[in-house]
């Protein structure tokens, strides 16, 4: 374990970053990160996925314990409380294909009672020799044969879908698609904008900060209204939001925003350039002009299919700047009664946990004030 974590000391020590490497790998992930839960039956679940994905790991931990058992009871009840602890902390929440790695680190424990198997039993000497090496070719042959990565070993790097999506997107923001994992940033060249280059399942406020710490205004006008229902959806009026936003960065990372909303019409203007006539036609027509089929990118498809989806109707203002008007559809009156998407449910409902929280510790600190 030790050999494996000297690389990234050496390299974060280099970079002068070890504080930093240490809180966000460690720290926050041990104490912060916070997945879906779900208590004893989850882990128990997650344990046994674990097993299954790194089987041979698991083998060995468990032939160790079962010979320490015998001959060492301490290091077998220190090995299994270690190995107790990392799957508590790693297998308690959400589930990934990979987590199962936490058990290799046990895996050579296990090789002990083997070679001392091995040094009893009556073998000729070149058996001896060969058992090494007859080992790890075994180990190979497992590694090819079960490894979760067997279906793209034969791809080329270009029919990979982080290279595919990287020539599409031709240098674009990755705000335009809301995702960040499996190799998308490093494919496409973009680099996050901030420390915080996305905000995760943690309670840290400095992400959110972070995250909208830009040089941009945002201005909304409601016509005197506070509340002005409609029909549509939170998942995808949030895509629609994330496009809309940014796109006009991309033209201008200082660019001053205005949302107006008023009775059956939203309204979203900037100060850029505006939109060419081809970029108009694509956004209210689908007809692609051979320039944006060359410069690529799908933020301008995506806001057509995000207003459509919410039986929303766009059309484009004169200006100046870009100014897209949606026309919503009435919301029927129902009173006392609160209607929250499927969508929704599930990605809101973490937010409005943590945020009642620091309400209530507000409230206690003005308590004891």
């Amino acid at each position: 374990m030790a050999l494996a974590t000297l690389p990234w000391v050496v390299y974060f020590g280099v970079q002068g970053a070890l504080r930093d490497w240490f809180t966000c790998y460690f720290y926050d992930n041990l104490f912060l990160y916070k997945g879906e839960g779900g208590g004893a039956a989850a882990l128990a679940q997650h344990l046994w996925w674990a097993v299954r994905d790194a089987l041979p790991a698991a083998v060995l931990l468990a032939a160790f314990l079962l010979w320490a058992a015998l001959r060492r009871p301490a290091a077998a009840g220190a090995v299994a409380a270690l190995a107790a602890g990392l799957a508590f902390t790693s297998l308690m929440g959400g589930y990934l294909v990979y987590y199962g790695l936490v058990l290799s680190v046990f895996a050579p424990l296990g090789l002990v009672p083997l070679i001392l198997l091995a040094e009893k039993c009556k073998t000729p000497a070149a058996a001896k020799r060969l058992a090494p090496a007859t080992a790890v070719a075994l180990a190979l042959v497992w590694c090819a044969a079960c490894s979760p990565n067997r279906a793209l070993r034969w791809r080329t790097a270009d029919s990979m879908p982080q290279r595919r999506f990287a020539r599409q997107i031709n240098g674009a923001s990755l705000l335009n698609y809301g995702t960040l994992d499996g190799g998308f940033y490093t494919a496409a060249g973009a680099l996050p904008p901030c420390r915080y280059f996305c905000v995760t399942n943690m309670p840290l406020d400095d992400q959110w900060a972070a995250r909208y710490d830009l040089p941009f205004t945002i201005e909304l006008q409601t016509a005197g209204q506070s509340v002005l229902p409609t029909v549509g959806d939170a998942a995808l009026l949030n895509g629609l939001m994330t496009n809309l936003i940014s796109n006009t960065l991309s033209a201008d990372a200082g660019a001053c925003i205005t949302l107006c909303c008023e009775p059956g019409l939203f309204c979203y203007r900037d100060n850029g350039p505006g939109l060419p006539p081809d970029a108009k036609a694509l956004l209210t027509d689908g007809c692609w002009s051979a320039r944006l089929l060359y410069a690529g990118g799908l933020g301008l498809p995506l806001i057509a299919a995000y207003t459509k989806a919410m039986g929303w109707s766009l059309a484009v203002g004169p200006g100046p700047g870009t100014e897209l008007r949606f026309t919503l559809p009435p919301a029927p009156l129902l009173d006392d009664l609160m209607l929250e998407s499927p969508v929704e449910r599930m990605a809101e409902r973490q937010t409005r946990r943590l945020a009642l929280r620091r309400e209530l510790a507000v409230l206690r600190a003005q308590e004891l004030l």
